[in-house]
C-alpha cells in the first residue's frame, strides 16, 4: 500500500514533520507515540509515523529536541521529549519562513 503522501516531495514532507514535531514540542514535552498520534490527526494521516521517526532522528542529532524524562508505564519505559533553545529558534525561524512563503505565493497571484 502506498502512503497517502506519495505525490508530495519527500524533502517538503519531512520539513512538514520536523516543523510540526517542533510546534507539538513547544507546548509540552511528549513520547513518541503521542507526537504519532498528534501529528497523523493534524495532517489528517497524509504524515505518517515513519516520517516521525526518521524526523526525530534527525532533531536529536541537531540538538532540537532533547530526552526531558523517561516513565514507566505497565511494562514499557516512554521516553518524553522536549524542546530545546536551539529547536525554539528553528522554530520561529520555520514559522517566518512559511509566512514569507505564503505571502510571496499570495503575491504572484493565481491558486498555487
Amino acid at each position: 500500500m502506498k502512503e497517502k503522501n506519495e505525490n508530495y516531495t519527500p524533502m517538503l514532507v519531512s520539513a512538514c514533520v520536523e516543523v510540526l514535531t517542533l510546534h507539538l514540542l513547544q507546548q509540552k514535552p511528549m513520547y513518541t507515540y503521542d507526537l504519532v498520534s498528534e501529528i497523523e490527526r493534524a495532517s489528517e494521516g497524509r504524515l505518517s509515523a515513519p516520517k516521525l521517526y526518521n524526523a526525530m532522528v534527525r532533531l536529536k542529532t541537531a540538538d532540537l529536541v532533547a530526552e526531558s524524562e523517561q516513565k514507566i508505564v505497565g511494562n514499557r519505559v516512554r521516553v518524553y521529549y522536549a524542546l530545546t533553545e536551539k529547536g525554539a529558534e528553528r522554530l520561529r525561524q520555520s514559522a517566518e519562513l512559511l509566512e514569507f512563503l505564503a505571502g510571496a505565493l499570495k503575491n504572484t497571484g493565481g491558486e498555487p
